[in-house]
């Protein structure tokens, strides 16, 4: 595995939140949608050639899931305790991935440098309108042209916005409109879909926009 690399991390976010968001170690599982998308898009035979980046890998779960599935992974988070627990994860199950920190808007990496890329639970966290944006232009400009995208975060009916007391961090979801600026001209195809689970008799709604795209 690569050693970590510490390119302009920082710039744009508060580094000390997400420290602690991933102090705990993070998530057990890779998300059931990175798992479908990516098994419905990569058949076993195209993986091993295929570039693939994590943008915003937090303790690296969904790293873990697609080096074990032998893509070449890159993985990027601001947080060096997410970095720390991804190497981790990695290195247990004698994985390889490149992990380098830098802030979400901010990658350090040349145009089209990747075939897919996953970004997961990251766009709502960033707290202005152009932060966003910017996060949404690096996904474009970060992918060949016919690479793939997933892109999942919080719409404003999920609980973690409705209820901030019930989240670790502050959610700042972008609206249906923001939602087709962002996307919509930065790629040859956009879906733009959401899904939803319902917890304690409906009491409570996880809620999110599942944005898929090919550059």
């Amino acid at each position: 595995m690569s050693p970590t690399c510490d390119r302009g991390a920082g710039t744009v976010t508060d580094v000390a939140l997400w420290e602690r968001w991933n102090s705990s170690g993070g998530p057990n599982y890779p998300s059931e949608k990175v798992v479908q998308y990516t098994f419905r898009c990569f058949p076993p035979a195209l993986r091993k050639g295929t570039r693939v980046l994590d943008l915003g890998c937090g303790s690296g779960i969904n790293t873990w899931f697609l080096a074990r599935e032998g893509f070449r992974v890159t993985a990027s988070d601001v947080a060096l305790a997410g970095l720390a627990n991804t190497r981790a994860r990695l290195m247990r199950d004698a994985l390889q991935a490149e992990l380098v920190r830098a802030d979400a808007g901010l990658q350090p990496f040349p145009d089209a440098s990747f075939d897919y890329l996953i970004c997961v639970r990251v766009l709502e966290l960033l707290p202005r309108p152009e932060l966003q944006n910017a996060l949404v232009a690096e996904c474009s400009r970060l992918l060949v042209r016919g690479g793939r995208g997933l892109v999942m975060f919080a719409s404003a009916l999920d609980y973690g916005f409705q209820h901030p007391e019930m989240s670790p961090a502050p959610f700042y979801p972008p609206d249906e409109r923001q939602v087709d600026d962002m996307f919509k001209p930065r790629f040859s195809s956009v879906d733009i879909d959401t899904y939803q689970t319902s917890y304690q008799g409906g009491k409570l709604l996880e809620h999110n926009f599942l944005i898929t795209v090919v550059r």
